[in-house]
């Protein structure tokens, strides 16, 4: 499974009006968008931890990688995650009544893979590899292939 297949979850649950279907469509957005960042890292020899550490981990990669589209698309990928998580345990937020929310969450969401879509094949995509690489395994002790 490819995690753009999630996007396809979020659009459907994001027509809904029910406030369930928008929460769950908010989520179903972030995680789109981070397994496609995990897929990079993973592509450029990162192995993240199965744990929930590996969502800051991915973040940080990311925002050391010195370039600030990759950095943006970090960023982006964070407030994701904010909205994520105000979907999945703040039940009380009463922001997720309309798919207003859900529609904003899952554009942010397909810019985030577009980004990352972007970079992958970028002509600096070495350089921009080597520095995720070091700093996952120099600062975040991760385990890195070539």
């Amino acid at each position: 499974m490819l995690g753009e297949e999630f996007l396809g979850v979020a659009a459907r649950l994001s027509a809904s009006s029910r406030e369930a279907d928008v929460r769950s469509s908010v989520s179903r957005a972030y995680y789109g968008a981070f397994h496609v960042a995990a897929q990079f890292l993973e592509d450029c020899g990162v192995r993240l931890p199965r744990s929930a550490a590996a969502h800051e981990k991915l973040r940080y990669c990311l925002q050391a990688s010195g370039d600030g589209a990759v950095i943006g698309a970090a960023n982006r990928l964070d407030s994701l995650r904010s909205a994520r998580n105000r979907a999945d345990y703040d039940l009380a937020n009463s922001s997720f009544g309309s798919s207003a929310k859900a529609v904003l969450q899952l554009a942010i969401a397909q810019a985030v893979v577009d980004e990352i879509a972007g970079f992958s094949d970028a002509p600096n995509n070495a350089a921009l590899r080597s520095a995720i690489r070091s700093y996952a395994s120099s600062v975040l002790r991760l385990p890195v292939s070539e």
